[in-house]
């Protein structure tokens, strides 16, 4: 479920009033009249930015523009912040930046993209020198109605504390003298000009040495800080030093940060599941626990290959009850509990292991592809019923899933169920890693023998059909190189098509590779050899073929 909310870098960034507090935050503060309806917080927190099924979000307009982020942040704040966030802007209700657990090549490739995204900015008068930028802090210009400093001030703008840590100097500068000009929302007064273009008219005396005093006392906050984030992050690019700005766009597409912040690219269609009819699948004890603490669902997204992930939003007792209220208002009904004899369990686990294709989508007992959902605890997850539906009828469990039916009679699929009923155990699961998988842009619509060979085959058999895709390092046999054209023009087109209509097994190949007979048509199934043929510039042996090109039929 939360893979997918990606209420992106919500306040990842300061943005808004002024700056960025430094501490962290489990959650929200603390409201005087109790935690709202579940409905009033999935729109503050902004879920329906994955998960669209949910209705509006005022999400955008509470988190900051990330247009200007390499003006505005020091690259070593951005690189901590994303690791570890905290909350930052108390004056936003619930809303708040989650944890997208990101490792460390995971945070530098977003660091490294979003320090590349500029705004110009007319820079103003500014005079270095004078020393009294704590006092016109405290005594004249008003900034501790709004903003806290050393524990005094007000709650209804981030704090001051430590700002030097987290912004360039350049920034402050500009943002002091004119708040609008990196962000039209923005709430905060000009103190020192009035600009008009590029004119700037003094608003108090001496405008330039207040603005100057001003800025080197809020620089001067956080240095520790400031100098350790510094070498943490100069010890990442060192460290992975493979890791470029386009790494961290594809993860800003593939996060949905765009949901969020303005000036990135704003997600293309659900990022995450419909949870109005997802939930009614799904146990309310685990719905719950997922909500206090997220684990990887779908590690290669809610899309195989997008990236997609729910992220932690550090969610209280209370917020998690009013979620899952909202989400389960009909808990579906309790399953007894299948019993099964040694003989039917050892049965069932040798169908999936050893004659199946299942995982080579899904893992079992730390064995398997990382395409679908665990299979090691879904008997926590998911109620029996939707176990079975899954198996049976997949595209009507989860519509659009890639996931194929594949045929079996009643009883063996009861048996399967029962089974997998009785896995509650989740192996301890990761992501797989962004950069790793490098998403692209994703085209719902494609009917392509292109656009079918990315959605269902390139996960293995990578992009370019050299056989390392993402998900090739999970699997027992090295999946088939479709673009190596000595063993491709070996192979009939009438091969090849029966590969991908029943599976590896039918050519005495992997079981694991599905059979995707009752998922895709006769013409698309023609279009994915046509394009085989285009990755490996070859036609079949000639006896296979005729005077029509290269399908001998």
């Amino acid at each position: 479920m939360k893979a997918p909310i990606l209420v992106c870098i919500a306040a990842v960034l300061a943005g808004g009033g002024f700056l960025v507090a430094a501490e962290r935050v489990s959650g929200p503060p603390a409201r005087s009249g109790g935690v709202q309806s579940g409905t009033a917080l999935a729109g503050e927190l902004g879920c329906s930015v994955c998960h669209t099924d949910l209705g509006g979000t005022t999400i955008r307009e509470r988190a900051p523009s990330l247009s200007a982020a390499g003006v505005r942040y020091r690259a070593s704040y951005l690189y901590d912040y994303l690791l570890a966030p905290r909350r930052v802007r108390p004056h936003i209700g619930a809303a708040r930046m989650p944890d997208f657990h990101l490792d460390e090549r995971e945070s530098l490739a977003l660091t490294l993209y979003l320090t590349t995204l500029s705004a110009e900015a007319p820079a103003p008068p500014v005079e270095s020198g004078a020393s009294n930028g704590e006092a016109l802090i405290r005594n004249e210009l008003g900034c501790l109605v709004c903003h806290g400093l050393d524990g005094s001030g007000g709650a209804s703008a981030p704090s001051l504390d430590s700002v030097g840590a987290r912004v360039t100097e350049d920034f402050l500068v500009r943002y002091l003298a004119a708040p609008t000009a990196f962000d039209t929302t923005n709430v905060m007064p000009p103190l020192f000009y009035d600009r008009t273009g590029n004119a700037w008219r003094p608003r108090v005396a001496d405008a330039a040495q207040k603005l100057g005093a001003v800025t080197q006392y809020l620089l001067g906050r956080g240095g520790n800080a400031r100098d350790a984030a510094h070498d943490r992050f100069e010890d990442a690019r060192s460290a992975h030093a493979d890791v470029t700005p386009e790494h961290g766009e594809e993860m800003a597409r593939a996060l949905g940060c765009g949901g969020c912040h303005r000036g990135l690219p704003v997600p293309e269609g659900p990022v995450g599941p419909p949870l109005r009819t997802a939930s009614s699948r799904v146990r309310p004890e685990w719905l719950r626990s997922f909500l206090q603490a997220p684990t990887p669902v779908r590690p290669a997204g809610y899309h195989p290959g997008s990236g997609s992930r729910m992220p932690d939003f550090r969610l209280t007792e209370a917020e998690v009850a009013a979620l899952a209220g909202m989400l389960q208002r009909e808990p579906p009904s309790a399953s007894p509990s299948p019993t099964l004899t040694p003989f039917q369990r050892g049965k069932a686990e040798a169908f999936l292991v050893d004659r199946l294709p299942c995982l080579g989508c899904h893992r079992l007992n730390g064995d398997g592809g990382r395409i679908g959902p665990d299979l090691s605890g879904v008997g926590s997850r998911l109620t029996r019923e939707a176990i079975r539906n899954t198996i049976a009828h997949p595209q009507q469990a989860a519509p659009g899933s890639i996931m194929p039916r594949h045929p079996m009679p009643a009883d063996r699929i009861d048996l399967l169920t029962a089974f997998l009923a009785t896995q509650t155990t989740p192996d301890s699961s990761a992501y797989v890693s962004v950069v790793d998988m490098r998403p692209e842009p994703r085209d719902p619509d494609a009917q392509s023998g292109e656009g079918i060979y990315r959605t269902y085959c390139a996960h293995c058999h990578g992009v370019a059909g050299t056989g390392d895709g993402w998900n090739a390092p999970f699997l027992p046999a090295p999946p088939t190189r479709h673009a190596d054209s000595t063993y491709m023009s070996t192979r009939p087109d009438d091969t090849l098509y029966d590969g991908v209509h029943a599976g590896g097994y039918i050519l005495n190949r992997s079981h694991r590779m599905p059979a995707f007979g009752q998922r895709l048509s006769d013409r698309q199934i023609r279009a994915v050899v046509d394009y085989m043929r285009e990755l490996c510039n070859c036609q079949g042996p000639a006896w296979s073929r005729d005077g029509r090109g290269n399908r001998g039929q």
